[in-house]
């Protein structure tokens, strides 16, 4: 269950066992790549004099079992990276060349393979036009694992969900099923096992294709992924992700800081979304690119690693997180603000990473500082779960997924309640001044690279 410091390990470590995910992943490939194409013909025709309930059965049935795969596979690449992410000490400073090298990897990859960064665009894109683009996804794969795999301040959370969608709808094609179940399940199963809230990843595989509540017919879809994913979950013996634990914290402790920090957060994201709108945008030089991940990302570990003696910038904020429970108030602002500015160079420079992990890191640093300076009377618990919802909801327009996330962190409590007036109060100030906002709007304009990306893969 995620307790009230579940951000400070978001990803998890225990997952089921590697024998059992392999077996069951080779056995649906052999299934699909041995006679596929008389698979389908047989199913097809299996399916033609079916009656709509029995179509209906074998739908739901199809969609849970590629759900749950998806999401034994999925929890385990997550423990690989974690493990990755948490090797190194303190006397393995060679580590620091890892993450600039395998960064710089990643934008060769996505360049020579003549594919975009962005998943998740090709995502909404899948799921508000139907045909997700599943051609990149293997060169997509491979640069996520090279760059974020080692240590890439991004998350493996969006492109993870892009991979589960893929997955779901290459097994329905195959099969000669509709596909928005399977991408929708897939989807939903492979981000809950990254940021461990079932409730959360399905909410947000709706919100990031359409803002709002998710709609009556991608309900049930969404609902197997989650539930696939928290079955997948209890078998590796995690048993949190739905609702936290009441940290037990009263309503007047909390009440007055969950205003503040909404009301920062609204401001601080209406400063950080401009940025990554504009790196998004940008058309770098390849040279140019691999010139900067190099530079800033080898310079800003190794200067990190130097000043406080642990590598605080792998990855997307865990060890920054740790980092600042014990830091000064302005190392702590000096190291937000880098952290900052190598996550919007890396989406500048291409690199394949989500931002879900790193706007829940940089609103929970957020909240603490607010809380160090301002509110002392508030937990310091309190202050880093209500800012990182907050954050999530003013950067990322994805109100409902951060309500979700505080009540997988604080539980069924007044906290939590709180969290979600924050939640609310940060989204209504930030407007339509978010990443999913920008996203929809160009998968809805039909953004060149989005077009050129989408044509390639259907070839």
């Amino acid at each position: 269950m995620l307790t009230s410091s579940a951000l400070y390990d978001a990803a998890p470590h225990r997952h089921a066992p590697l024998s059992l995910s392999l077996s069951l992943g080779l056995s649906l490939s052999l299934s699909l790549s041995l006679g596929r194409r008389r698979l389908r013909r047989d199913l097809i025709g299996s399916l033609a004099p079916m009656t709509g309930r029995r179509r209906w059965t074998f739908d739901v049935a199809l969609t849970t079992v590629v759900a749950f795969l998806v999401a034994l596979a999925a929890g385990r690449i997550v423990a690989w990276m974690a493990w990755l992410l948490a090797w190194p000490g303190d006397d393995h400073l060679w580590w620091v060349s890892l993450p600039a090298a395998g960064a710089a990897i990643a934008v060769l990859v996505v360049a020579f393979a003549r594919v975009t960064p962005a998943t998740t665009e090709a995502y909404a894109h899948g799921v508000n036009h139907g045909g997700l683009a599943i051609g990149p996804a293997p060169s997509r794969f491979v640069a996520l694992v090279s760059g974020v795999g080692v240590g890439a301040p991004l998350g493996p959370d969006e492109p993870m969900m892009y991979f589960g969608g893929s997955l779901g709808a290459f097994v329905a094609r195959r099969t000669g099923r509709p596909e928005r179940w399977c991408v929708l399940a897939g989807a939903t199963a492979a981000l809950a096992m990254v940021i461990g809230a079932p409730i959360a990843a399905a909410l947000f595989a709706s919100e990031v294709a359409r803002r709002g509540v998710p709609r009556r017919h991608d309900r049930l879809p969404l609902a197997i992924g989650a539930v696939a994913a928290w079955g997948a979950r209890r078998l590796s013996g995690d048993t949190g992700g739905v609702l936290g634990i009441d940290p037990g914290f009263t309503l007047s402790r909390v009440a007055v800081g969950a205003l503040a920090i909404g009301g920062v957060a609204a401001l601080v994201g209406r400063l950080f979304v401009p940025a990554i709108r504009a790196a998004k945008r940008m058309q770098v030089p390849l040279g140019l690119r691999v010139c900067v991940v190099l530079i800033t990302l080898g310079t800003a570990i190794v200067v990190g690693w130097w000043a406080t003696g642990e590598a605080i910038f792998l990855g997307p904020g865990e060890r920054l997180r740790d980092w600042a429970v014990g830091a000064s108030q302005p190392g702590l602002l000096a190291a937000a603000l880098v952290f900052a500015v190598l996550v919007v160079a890396m989406v500048a420079c291409g690199v394949i990473g989500g931002l879900f992990l790193p706007l829940l890191s940089l609103g929970s640093l957020l909240g603490v500082l607010i809380g160090r300076a301002w509110l002392p009377d508030v937990p310091y618990v309190a202050c880093a779960g209500i800012g990182a919802c907050c954050l999530l909801a003013a950067g990322h327009g994805t109100p409902f997924t951060a309500a979700a996330v505080a009540f997988a962190t604080f539980g069924w409590s007044s906290t939590a309640w709180l969290a979600v007036v924050g939640v609310a109060l940060a989204s209504s100030a930030a407007g339509d001044h978010s990443v999913t906002t920008f996203q929809i709007r160009a998968v809805v304009a039909g953004h060149p690279l989005h077009r050129r990306a989408h044509r390639r893969s259907a070839r």
